[in-house]
């Protein structure tokens, strides 16, 4: 409900005799109310030391409660801090 507050367009129908009203959106405008938020998301969650794969799995969830197709692969194992685990397992082998 709040997300609809923010958009600039709604388009309401109400039959006689019907209880309740039809609400309408613009799916265009649904999708440029969730860009405008997307850099600063993504920002604040990087700032906030998450991975990229909890950054993906977050703008994936947005998209997917808005019913919004996200056909994004998720990104490389790598960025994931995957390859420093990897990386200190070999370094603490060799060592050894």
């Amino acid at each position: 409900m709040l997300t609809m507050c923010c958009l600039e367009n709604l388009s309401g129908t109400k039959r006689v005799g019907e209880v309740q009203a039809k609400v309408e959106i613009d799916p265009m405008d649904l999708l440029r109310f969730i860009m405008k938020g997307w850099w600063p998301m993504n920002e604040m969650c990087d700032r906030a030391g998450l991975s990229e794969r909890a950054i993906y799995d977050r703008s994936k969830a947005i998209m997917e409660y808005y019913h919004v197709p996200y056909n994004v692969p998720p990104p490389p194992c790598w960025m994931n801090g995957e390859i420093t685990k990897w990386l200190n397992l070999t370094i603490n082998w060799v060592i050894v």
